[in-house]
């Protein structure tokens, strides 16, 4: 089963943004190999073998000029 995921660009009601690929998505919980960088399309985070399991760790980099506020996005799991 390959598991991908995409997402969508996080926005709050003033109308500031923080882009999706400021997410990177892990499934051992450490940004130093096999993470992917979240689009707006799927991207692959890995295979794994029928009934198996594995766990995903989300990353955030908010910009330090980023407006405060609450964002919202939305992300989306796939596996074939």
């Amino acid at each position: 089963v390959t598991v991908s995921l995409r997402g969508n660009n996080f926005n709050e009601t003033g109308g500031a943004t923080i882009a999706i690929s400021n997410v990177a998505a892990d499934d051992d919980n450490s940004l130093v190999s096999g993470n992917i960088t979240l689009s707006t399309t799927y991207k692959t985070l890995k295979t794994l073998v029928p009934d198996t399991d594995t766990e995903i760790y989300y990353f955030l980099d908010v910009p330090t000029a980023q407006k405060a506020a609450s964002y919202t996005s939305t992300f989306y799991f796939k596996g074939d």
